[in-house]
């Protein structure tokens, strides 16, 4: 009986050695899984911090080309606008030019073969009460 006590008692401190290992086995295992799901949650983490960014600066290079590409039609209006100003003063002189009374004269005289009058008469018309037309009276 002692031996097979004895025998027990071993086999007790077997069983109770290796249940301890297998604790310790489950509690690493626990802490290792713990660990992985910690590190794949900071990877997930860190990609959305990635693709934030990344989109950000998408974001900005797009915001920098319709910059750019304002600027330069800007540029382009602006070219357009100081031509038509340059082309509306080249109108007015020739406007103003074409309007003289000196050149209407000359214009009417050569080419239209008009003479200019000795004397001027004028005509007047009088109302008649009677007649809603009026009379002409001519005036020198």
């Amino acid at each position: 009986m002692a031996t097979s006590a004895r025998a027990l008692r071993e086999r007790s401190r077997e069983t109770t050695i290796v249940m301890k290992s297998s604790r310790a086995e489950g509690k690493v295992a626990k802490e290792e899984r713990n660990e992985r799901v910690a590190h794949a949650k900071r990877r997930r983490q860190l990609t959305f911090i990635f693709m934030a960014i990344a989109v950000l600066m998408a974001l900005q290079i797009v915001q920098r080309e319709m910059i750019v590409r304002n600027s330069y039609e800007l540029v382009s209006v602006k070219s357009q606008v100081n031509n038509l100003q340059k082309e509306n003063e080249f109108l007015r002189i020739e406007l103003a030019s074409l309007n003289s009374p000196d050149r209407i004269q000359a214009a009417a005289t050569s080419q239209l073969g008009m003479v200019v009058p000795d004397r001027v008469h004028y005509v007047q018309a009088i109302p008649n009460n009677n007649d809603a037309t009026g009379v002409a009276r001519l005036s020198r």
